[in-house]
């Protein structure tokens, strides 16, 4: 009984979430941008409960030996963390949906 009704709840809020936007944004949070052109956000980081070094070393995961040919990183929803490259010219980035907070 009680895992029928968790499987209705959560039909319901995936239901809701894709045809509501107030109650996607309730449920989903969004990307938040950690490191911007060379300073980390450690107010977002402390929101987010993540350390400097794990950034340090999804840096080196991705191939990185400095920081300094990187303008963002980024922790999505996922958990994942995103490395994005210095941008070199003003094309559109992928960023529209990052939460920036200062």
């Amino acid at each position: 009984m009680v895992f029928t009704l968790f499987i209705g709840f959560q039909y319901l809020f995936t239901w809701l979430s894709v045809r509501v936007k107030a109650v996607k944004s309730l449920i989903t949070s969004k990307p938040s941008l950690i490191f911007y052109k060379g300073d980390f956000n450690y107010q977002s980081m402390k929101k987010e409960r993540i350390t400097i070094e794990e950034f340090y070393t999804a840096a080196l995961q991705n191939g990185f030996s400095t920081l300094d040919g990187i303008d963002f990183i980024i922790l999505e929803t996922t958990g994942d963390i995103a490395i994005i490259e210095k941008i070199t010219n003003n094309k559109k980035t992928t960023l529209k949906d990052v939460e920036m907070e200062p």
